[in-house]
Formats: structure tokens, C-alpha cells, sequence
């Protein structure tokens, strides 16, 4: 090893040797099933697998990503520092519910969908409100009467307003929530 701070070399030793320390702690995960999800303070409680120990406190992510494990399911869990009091969760085989943030920007995926907002917009709200607008436009287009040649085709018109304002309306609300 390379000794980089020579200035202070009691600062460097106590690196190196937290760097060693930690070299010799072993990673320590642990399959669980989950016995009880507390979703607003993003914890769970679950059961070991292999001794029956119960942990409590599981958080659901260290950060941007909140995992929502479904009660029951198997789970993954890891251990920070050999502190099972700091033990969060690494996967799950079933989920009721995904957050991802960034900044401003949020993604929830539950079984109903997904939701996609950044900056106090929502993308559901903004299909939304274009579909209402063209739908608003082709009502002004059938008022349309022309002097010379042909008027606008009126029917097609309301097919094409309906397949917008209806078919794909629909199929937007089955996604985005």
C-alpha cells in the first residue's frame, strides 16, 4: 500500500487500517419472507429463512429507489456493517409497489399502472389535457364550411375524434394512473 498523505501521516494509518478492517468484515445477506410492510416509514419486518429470526426495521431503499415487498413473498436482504439493525432490503420476488425519484422527478409502477411526474407535472395529466384540446379542435374543424371545392369530411372527422378522444384515451388510462 501506498502511504498518499504524508502531511498527516496518523490520518493516513487510520485509513488504511479502517480499509483493512473493513476487508476482513464478510458481506452478509440473508432470505427472509415478509411478515408486515410499514410503507409510510418505508420499513418491513420479515422472518430469516434459514433461522427463523425476525428483522426488524428492514428498510424498503437507501435512497432513490422505495421497494414495497408484498407480505409473504420471499425477500433478499442485506446487512451494512454487520449491524442487523441496519439491514434493507435487496430484492423481492414479488412487489406491490416501485418509486424511483431523481431531483423533482418521481416514477411509481404498482399493478395499476405506472405514474410518471417531474417539476408538479404529472404525464397522465398532460395526455390528458392534449387529448381534450384535439378533441376541441376537430369539433372546430366540422364548422368549417368552404365556398369553393369540397367541405371537410365530416364523418372521417368524428371517427378520427373519437378514436383520440376515445380508443386511445382509454388505452392511456389502463397505463398511466
Amino acid at each position: 500500500m501506498k502511504i498518499e498523505n504524508r502531511q498527516n501521516p496518523k490520518a493516513e494509518l487510520r485509513s488504511l487500517l479502517k480499509i483493512q478492517a473493513g476487508a476482513l468484515v464478510p458481506i452478509q445477506t440473508y432470505w427472509a419472507i415478509t411478515q408486515e410492510v410499514d410503507w409510510e416509514n418505508k420499513t418491513m419486518t420479515a422472518i430469516g429463512v434459514s433461522n427463523e429470526l425476525p428483522f426488524y426495521k428492514v428498510l424498503l431503499g437507501l435512497g432513490s429507489l422505495q421497494v414495497k415487498p408484498k407480505v409473504g413473498s420471499p425477500v433478499l436482504l442485506g446487512v451494512i456493517e454487520n449491524q442487523t439493525p441496519l439491514t434493507f432490503l435487496l430484492d423481492s420476488e414479488q412487489v406491490e409497489e416501485v418509486v424511483y425519484t431523481s431531483g423533482s422527478s418521481q416514477w411509481v409502477i404498482n399493478p395499476e399502472g405506472f405514474q410518471l411526474s417531474s417539476q408538479g407535472e404529472n404525464l397522465y395529466q398532460i395526455l390528458g389535457d392534449y387529448i381534450e384540446q384535439f378533441g376541441k379542435l376537430a369539433d372546430e374543424i366540422n364548422k368549417i364550411k368552404v365556398a369553393i371545392g369540397t367541405s371537410p369530411n365530416t364523418p372521417v372527422i368524428a371517427k378520427i375524434k373519437q378514436e383520440v378522444t376515445g380508443t386511445i384515451k382509454q388505452r392511456l388510462n389502463t397505463l398511466l394512473k
